[in-house]
Order: structure tokens, then sequence, then C-alpha cells
């Protein structure tokens, strides 16, 4: 009771803020904290600064977007979450969580971004009707007389060869919607008529007229995205 106004005074929350007489339970972080600081000096203990336990849910989610970026839908995403867990962790101050998995989920977007940046042109390219024509039965029938000429064997199934090619490669030059991939093919068509002219006359086939068509094979792989490691 006070003894100014005579009224009973209200009673004071025990040290441990639970009921009086009880301690007040602790979470799991503040157990594990206590059990550092433990044993160590008061002016010690007090020095040393309580981290903090909380999640970085959004340094989290970039590092998984970024991982799945291949999918490329995920990379926008990843580089969301990944400034806005590093602006987390800023607020944390410098020891708080989050830093290092927003670090890695911004490169690895950044990483996937390049690498579609690099293989997108190709992949447009070479879903060309007319490549797609070029890198199947016509480029089947270009290397079928390539190995004519490299074993040597100028004859009848050459001419065979070199007919069935001109007629795969003039179907897909004009299936082709890309100019450029178009006129190389055109170009290689052109090539193999000269050539099976020289073959059926029984003249030798000047070795320019092979080195233009292996030129006109390299243009037509660079215009169909063929990419060369």
């Amino acid at each position: 009771m006070s003894s100014s106004t005579g009224r009973a005074a209200p009673p004071q929350p025990s040290p441990g803020g639970g009921p009086e007489g009880q301690a007040a339970p602790r979470s799991l972080a503040g157990r594990v904290w206590g059990s550092i600081t433990r044993g160590l000096p008061a002016s010690s203990a007090g020095l040393l600064r309580r981290p903090r336990w909380d999640r970085n849910g959004y340094a989290t989610a970039a590092l998984v977007t970024g991982a799945l970026g291949a999918a490329l839908v995920t990379i926008p995403v990843s580089l969301v979450c990944g400034v806005l867990g590093l602006l987390r962790a800023r607020a944390g101050g410098p020891g708080a969580l989050g830093r290092v998995r927003s670090w890695l989920g911004i490169g690895l977007a950044l990483g996937w971004g390049v690498l579609a940046g690099f293989l997108m042109p190709h992949l447009v390219r070479a879903a060309d009707p007319g490549c797609v024509a070029y890198k199947g039965p016509a480029l089947v029938a270009y290397r079928r007389v390539v190995d004519d000429f490299r074993a040597g064997t100028v004859d009848v199934a050459t001419a065979r060869d070199l007919t069935a090619a001109i007629r795969q490669l003039h179907e897909a030059a004009a299936a082709s919607r890309n100019a450029a991939a178009s006129r190389s093919l055109t170009a290689m068509s052109a090539q193999l008529r000269t050539v099976l002219a020289d073959v059926r006359a029984g003249t030798p086939v000047p070795a320019s007229v092979l080195r233009t068509l292996n030129h006109d094979s390299a243009h037509a792989d660079k215009a169909c995205g063929t990419v060369r490691l």
C-alpha cells in the first residue's frame, strides 16, 4: 500500500516478463544466445551484439529462381527478389542474412540472360522452314556428295547423289523465309549443277568450284543459326 495515498500500488512485473515469481519463457533464439554469452563477464557480454535470427525469404527466392533461370521466365523474378533480398539484408544491419543468396541469385539470372541473348537469334534462324529442310534431307544428300568426292568415286552414283542434293537444296531455298539462308541455299544448288555438268561430261571438277561450294555451305550454316563450338 502506498504511504501517501493509501491506495494499493499495482504489482510490478517480474524481471523475466512473466507472472510474479516466474520467468517468462524464452524463444529458441534467446536460449541459444544465452548459452553463448553464459559465463562471460558482464562487461564482455554487453559488448556483443545479438544477431538477427529472422529469415530473408526474398534472398532464398532469388537463389532458387536464379537456378531455374534456364526456363527464362524466372529470370525477372530472380532479379526482383535479389534486389528485395539485398534491401532487406541492408535494413537488418551489416550482419544481416541473405546478402550472399541475393547476389548469387542475381548472378545466375544475369548469366542465364546473357546465354539466352546469345542463343535466341540462332534458335530463331534455325526454326526457319527452309533451314529445317536444309539441316534434314538436304544436308544428308549434300554430305553424301562430299563423301563421293573424298572417296574419289566420281561415277553414275555420284551423278545420282548430286541430282538428289540439287533437288533438296532447291526445295529448301524455296521454303525459306530467311533471305540470307535462301540466297546461300540457292548458291549451293547452282554450284552443284556446275559440278553435275562436269561429272556428266567426264571432265575433272575444278578445285575452285569445290572451294566455292564449301564457302556457300559455311554461309548457309551461319544463316540457319548453326552454332560452331
